[in-house]
């Protein structure tokens, strides 16, 4: 067993507004250069679920999608004792200094990935933090270790809790999330008009995320302000109709908007709105 030192720079800006950490780094991790480099681990997936973005790949994407999303990432350990990727070896510890982060950033709230990193947290980094201190929100470990969590298990899990800071006020780092700005994009749909999910993807900064847009108007929080009716697939076709509490639900809603429907089709010629990109 040998001293190993985090080889890798915590991500961040002053636009960050919420910090996950993480234990130590995987030996592929640490090889890779970046956090959560193993093709098993699930962190990237989840991350993508939870701000309906895409799935980054590379670690230039890595770190944009991070900053974009106002997330800053680091790990609880600065350097330690390690066999390979066992977090059950790691023993002589000596902490990262958060405050290079929160001195940096307004962090409103600190998750941690997994209960190694909870452990680690509490005996050697809490001690350590200025006041008023942030309690840490335990995540689930994203690693493939964690097999009684499946992605989808893990996915509904890192959202709910994610979003509940969001609501409850401490999450308003979130503000300006790719999720908020689908919903500001549909918002915007007039009355009497239509878009596609490619229009409200290029109009909430990504063209590429039209799958992320339907997963988002899916949840709708608000539907008396956020007009997910208005949305149709690229030929003018209607959602399936579970999507809005019964059939014909979405056609009735466009018809009162003075908008005609056929055979379950919006022309989109007439009625398709493309907004300002």
């Amino acid at each position: 067993m040998s001293r190993i030192i985090h080889p890798i720079e915590p991500i961040y800006d002053n636009n960050s507004r919420i910090l996950i950490l993480g234990s130590f780094p995987s030996v592929k991790s640490r090889e890779e250069g970046f956090f959560y480099g193993h093709p098993q681990n699930r962190f990237w997936k989840v991350m993508a679920a939870v701000f309906n973005d895409r799935l980054p790949v590379s670690i230039p994407e890595k770190r944009d999608f991070l900053l974009r999303n106002r997330v800053a990432l680091w790990d609880v350990i600065a350097s330690c004792e390690i066999t390979g990727s066992s977090d059950a070896s790691i023993k002589n510890v000596k902490v990262n200094d958060l405050s290079r982060i929160l001195d940096h950033a307004d962090i409103k709230s600190i998750f941690v990935n997994g209960k190694t990193a909870e452990k680690m947290f509490r005996l050697y980094t809490a001690p350590l933090l200025k006041e008023p201190k942030i309690e840490p929100v335990v995540l689930p470990s994203t690693s493939s270790a964690n097999a009684a969590w499946s992605l989808e298990r893990l996915t509904k899990e890192w959202q709910e809790r994610i979003t509940h800071h969001e609501n409850t006020g401490r999450g308003a780092w979130i503000s300006d999330s790719p999720t908020k700005r689908i919903y500001d994009a549909v918002k915007s749909i007039p009355r009497g008009r239509v878009a596609t999910y490619g229009t409200v993807a290029a109009l909430a900064g990504n063209p590429k995320m039209a799958r992320a847009v339907g997963n988002a108007l899916h949840k709708n929080p608000d539907p008396d302000n956020i007009p997910c009716y208005r949305v149709v697939n690229a030929s003018g076709k209607l959602a399936e109709a579970f999507v809005f509490g019964g059939i014909n639900v979405q056609e009735r809603l466009l018809k009162e908007d003075g908008i005609e429907v056929k055979n379950g089709f919006v022309d989109l010629d007439k009625y398709g709105w493309r907004g300002s990109f």
